[in-house]
């Protein structure tokens, strides 16, 4: 299970889909990004792809690499 009890399971699955360790999908928080000086700003990263700034964001909550998100939210755009 995870270290992090914020991190629900829903999520830990969606990491792991997308490729995550399971290991790194169970320990790392959900906004670890949001704690480092150097990570992208993702709604203005958001803006610039086109799509709502509110769509990545969810998306990242549910466990997708921002890059990843923004492409899902094109996507689901179209």
């Amino acid at each position: 299970m995870s270290e992090y009890p914020q991190v629900p399971e829903e999520t830990i699955r969606n990491r792991v889909a997308n490729g995550w360790s399971e290991e790194r999908a169970a320990n790392t928080p959900i906004n670890a990004h949001r704690h480092r000086e150097d990570a992208p700003n993702v709604a203005q990263l958001a803006r610039e792809a086109g799509v709502r700034p509110s769509a990545v964001q969810q998306l990242v909550r549910e466990g997708y690499p921002i890059g990843a998100a923004i492409i899902k939210a094109q996507d689901r755009k179209r």
